[in-house]
């Protein structure tokens, strides 16, 4: 197999940079959705069935831990963050400082100097080298692992696959505060490197505060008419009976 040139690299490194970045885009729109779900649940005054409190939550959950088990899956047949993290350790010359100055320069239109666009590469090759340190995108991949340590967990023995009913085993949980900081820690890292897919020195994607608003609100119940319980496990055979049920509301 013939050897891959910088351009054909650099093009399947964009490429994988542009599926993480729709998924995520609509990740933290599928979170939005879901706020405003909660603010309507919450001033309608409609009574709320705990099974529908159950379809609403599990469908939100299965969404978003299959999502961010999806972003920090390794699997060199994937086009997740932490793989396409895992390309600039594995081909650490597809984007070198001089290719990101000259890149950011003609983005910049000239509104750049040559010093100010090499120190947004910087935080990339931190002694000051041509090419990107791989310790500084092992630690990236690292930091998303760890915040999706939980979710990921939940997703494996709960939605991808049916844990074992042996009473001899913990149940797997996740609590909704665990689901956002890993998409929040998701988003984070990948606006870091938006710069870098684009050479335009720094994010211009959507601010976080925007894309984060009141995410707090998911890591607890939300009065006496809540529709959320801190906690999402394993359903029970209670979970559709009233206050009892994994999912059921608290005051």
């Amino acid at each position: 197999m013939a050897k891959k040139s910088e351009q054909e690299r650099w093009a399947i490194w964009c490429e994988c940079f542009d599926d993480v970045e729709r998924e995520l885009i609509t990740l933290f729109h599928t979170r939005w959705m879901w706020h405003k779900i909660l603010d309507v649940l919450e001033v309608s005054g409609v009574e709320q069935y705990v099974v529908v409190q159950n379809y609403l939550v599990r469908t939100y959950a299965t969404t978003m831990c299959s999502a961010v088990r999806r972003e920090v899956d390794p699997d060199t047949k994937t086009t997740s963050l932490a793989r396409c993290l895992q390309r600039l350790i594995d081909w650490p010359d597809t984007m070198t400082r001089p290719r990101y100055v000259a890149g950011v320069l003609a983005a910049s239109g000239g509104d750049w100097s040559e010093a100010h666009a090499s120190a947004g590469y910087d935080w990339l090759a931190p002694n000051g080298g041509d090419t990107i340190d791989p310790a500084t995108v092992r630690s990236f991949i690292a930091e998303i692992q760890l915040a999706a340590e939980p979710v990921k967990t939940y997703t494996n023995h709960i939605v991808a696959h049916r844990q074992s009913a042996n009473k001899q085993i913990a149940p797997v949980t996740v609590t909704f505060s665990e689901i956002d900081h890993a998409v929040n820690t998701l988003g984070d890292v990948a606006k870091k490197f938006h710069g870098l897919r684009y050479m335009r020195g720094r994010c211009s994607l959507t601010s976080r505060q925007s894309l984060t608003s009141n995410s707090s609100r998911c890591s607890a119940s939300r009065g006496s008419q809540g529709v959320l319980c801190s906690r999402i496990t394993r359903p029970g055979p209670s979970s559709t009976e009233g206050e009892s049920g994994p999912f059921s509301r608290r005051g």
